[in-house]
């Protein structure tokens, strides 16, 4: 059987999370900080160059995922 992708494995041992992709704008940052309130690690599939994040990228459990492709370690 294949290893599971490890940003499978990470979401999986390290509690509540949350994978918001092609989020856009206000609704996907509102999302995320409603989900990070929680207590909820949030992975976003996304650009630093949406403004609507910036508030979100020094957060210790928001992570941005600029590149798909490092979702399945590729």
């Amino acid at each position: 059987m294949p290893e599971s992708p490890k940003i499978i494995n990470s979401l999986v041992s390290s509690g509540p999370a949350a994978l918001i992709v092609n989020e856009k704008g206000a609704i996907g940052s509102h999302l995320a900080d409603s989900l990070l309130s929680f207590g909820c690690r949030v992975y976003y599939c996304g650009s630093k160059k949406d403004d609507a994040i910036q508030h979100l990228l020094g957060k210790s459990n928001f992570e941005l995922i600029e590149n798909l492709n490092r979702v399945y370690e590729i």
